[in-house]
């Protein structure tokens, strides 16, 4: 089975009913990073419907198996050589962007996401 790093933008826009996870994503091991993780509750705690929202949440990741990973000592070292690279070249990013980016390089999965400009920077990662 292969493994998918998810990004933020696609479980919000999945739990808003705007766009699913394909139907093909139950052939895959589903994966967040703590950073999407830490989005993903930010945003549920700015909510008027908290309580609601955080249940959801709960529920969609129990649901689809996601597992959340950490941030390692080889992601951190991942982010600091993408994040030098992008400060020599003059390229603003976003630095969740990046540890999520470094995330999937780190442990060589494909990341899921509907803001593939925001990663066109690391050509080592794989898109979906």
């Amino acid at each position: 089975m292969n493994n998918v790093l998810l990004d933020t933008d696609v479980i919000v826009n999945t739990l808003r009913g705007i766009k699913q996870i394909p139907d093909s994503f139950s052939q895959y091991n589903c994966y967040v990073s703590v950073i999407t993780y830490f989005e993903l509750f930010k945003g549920v705690l700015a909510s008027k419907k908290r309580q609601q929202n955080i249940l959801q949440l709960h529920d969609f990741f129990v649901e689809n198996q996601i597992t959340i990973l950490p941030l390692t000592k080889e992601t951190i070292d991942r982010f600091y050589i993408e994040f030098s690279k992008n400060k020599k070249q003059q390229r603003i990013t976003n630095e969740f962007d990046l540890l999520i980016a470094s995330t999937a390089v780190t442990h060589g999965y494909s990341l899921h996401t509907g803001n593939k400009k925001h990663f066109m920077s690391m050509p080592s990662l794989n898109l979906i």
